[in-house]
């Protein structure tokens, strides 16, 4: 992630004239935008091949790919509705503390220690929902067995290395562990 977000501000800083308002309306966005929580900055994407699916044809893939029983498939969908739920409410929030966070930036002078106040809220707020994610995967990983957990993790290893030989295209080549080649996590 740091080196995307490198290759983007030496990018636009080479296009930028110092001082303009270009440069700082660039630095303001890139200030946002890691608090905002861009993918990998702080948890996988939802979407990302590395996050359980909680719904639609993601689930549907991995219960298939499980191969769950109705009785399994019943008490997932269960406990991935209560997720989704939950997860609606975190989404307002977040998004709250986003337009509060960019009203700071569109002000004649940026307040440090608001912004400092809503980006540790934000980060509170991001803590939460991995952790009810977490609880989530843990409940699901009690009905399933040891082998349907395995069959899954291989599936979802298999849909990571496949979106990763896809994504190379883009400049954006991963390694085994996820980090841009050249780095290590």
């Amino acid at each position: 992630m740091a080196v995307i977000v490198t290759r983007l501000w030496k990018r636009a800083m080479n296009r930028l004239a110092p001082l303009s308002f270009r440069r700082i309306a660039a630095v303001a966005t890139l200030a946002a935008a890691g608090t905002l929580g861009l993918p990998g900055l702080a948890a996988a994407s939802p979407g990302s091949p590395d996050v359980v699916p909680l719904g639609g044809r993601g689930l549907q893939h991995l219960l298939e790919s499980a191969d769950a029983t109705p009785a399994q498939r019943t008490e997932i969908e269960r406990i991935a509705a209560a997720t989704r739920t939950d997860m609606l409410a975190s989404r307002q929030t977040s998004q709250d503390l986003r337009r509060q966070l960019m009203d700071q930036f569109t002000q004649p002078t940026v307040d440090a220690n608001a912004v400092e106040v809503l980006r540790k809220q934000m980060m509170a707020e991001r803590d939460q929902a991995s952790q009810r994610v977490m609880q989530s995967m843990l409940e699901i990983s009690r009905v399933l067995s040891l082998e349907q957990r395995q069959k899954i993790a291989a599936d979802m290893q298999q849909r990571a290395d496949s979106m990763r030989r896809r994504m190379g295209h883009r400049g954006l080549q991963r390694g085994s562990d996820g980090a841009p080649d050249g780095e290590s996590r």
